[in-house]
């Protein structure tokens, strides 16, 4: 496959990754500058074994506005034969180690709200166990989903006419808040503070009122987490 007068091979074509060959040295009388196994003076060493794998290289880049409840998820781009052990980085020195990822893989990350930069730090190549260059780096804002309640009047006399619920409501003002009643939607209200109130005027009967989709006016659009009705 390859022959050398110093015992340094490289990798070349038709060599298959990661399967095994076997380098050994000859000593002897040469014929048309090859050594001649057939004459006397020759000699062959005990042969040493030897692998090729390819480069390992990984990289990360991008930026985004991420909702708290959806979490970080990010494809690196991998090269060599895996599957690979990856390590990352934050700002402040924080490490997030991944294990057996493969190419194509997506990895994610579960953070706090707040930004962040994560800086792709070290990649190891499990199969050939070569570590590679790890490059690039992903800012995210990781944005706190809106929080949000409902309260108000719990119990009505009969001809009272109105009760008036309020909002209490927590994230990037202002708010998109949709609330139904008995489960069917009863309205949507846009560009809303916490606090904002609203009436209903029911027939006599038992109603619940709840808030079935809450947004703010974050650069995610992230779903709120409500809780209680009225």
């Amino acid at each position: 496959l390859d022959t050398s007068t110093t015992p340094n091979f490289s990798y070349r074509a038709g060599i298959i990754y990661g399967k095994r060959y076997y380098i050994s040295s000859i000593a002897g009388d040469s014929t048309a500058n090859f050594v001649d196994s057939l004459k006397p003076c020759f000699g062959l060493s005990n042969a040493v074994p030897v692998e090729f794998y390819p480069d390992v290289n990984g990289s990360i880049s991008g930026s985004g506005n991420i909702c708290e409840s959806a979490g970080l998820t990010i494809s690196p781009v991998l090269s060599g034969f895996g599957p690979f052990n990856l390590k990352f980085t934050d700002q402040n020195n924080v490490n997030y180690n991944f294990t057996n990822i493969v190419q194509g893989q997506q990895i994610s990350f579960s953070l706090l709200p707040g930004n962040y930069q994560i800086d792709f730090t070290s990649i190891t190549d499990l199969t050939s166990g070569c570590t590679g260059v790890a490059t690039g780096s992903y800012t995210a804002n990781i944005i706190a989903s809106p929080r949000g309640s409902l309260m108000g009047d719990t119990s009505l006399c009969a001809g009272s006419g109105t009760a008036t619920l309020s909002l209490l409501l927590t994230g990037q003002r202002t708010y998109t808040a949709s609330i139904t009643e008995n489960g069917s939607l009863l309205n949507t209200y846009t560009g809303i503070d916490s606090g904002f109130t609203f009436t209903v005027s029911p027939p006599p009967g038992v109603y619940t009122y709840k808030i079935a989709q809450l947004k703010d006016s974050s650069p995610a659009q992230c779903p709120g987490i409500v809780k209680d009705s009225a």
